[in-house]
């Protein structure tokens, strides 16, 4: 299996989304703080884990159009 430029993408862009959904989603500065701290927060909850991963690949996406934009100018 190869590694394609947006799976690379994708992969630096993961460290970040992680850590708006683990940390700044829920921190305490979050104008709904309170409520989301109610919730069940798990770094390994199946929903979580695939949020942090599609929101992984659309920032992919977006710095390959952000790539291609760049390229025509």
């Amino acid at each position: 299996m190869e590694i394609t430029l947006r799976d690379y993408f994708a992969a630096r862009a993961l460290p970040v989304c992680y850590k708006f959904w683990m940390h700044d989603y829920y921190h305490l500065d979050c104008l709904s703080a309170e409520e989301i701290a109610k919730e069940v927060k798990s770094d390994f909850d199946e929903s979580t884990m695939s949020l942090i991963a599609d929101y992984s690949y659309e920032m992919a996406d977006a710095m390959l159009k952000a790539r291609e934009s760049n390229k025509q100018e």
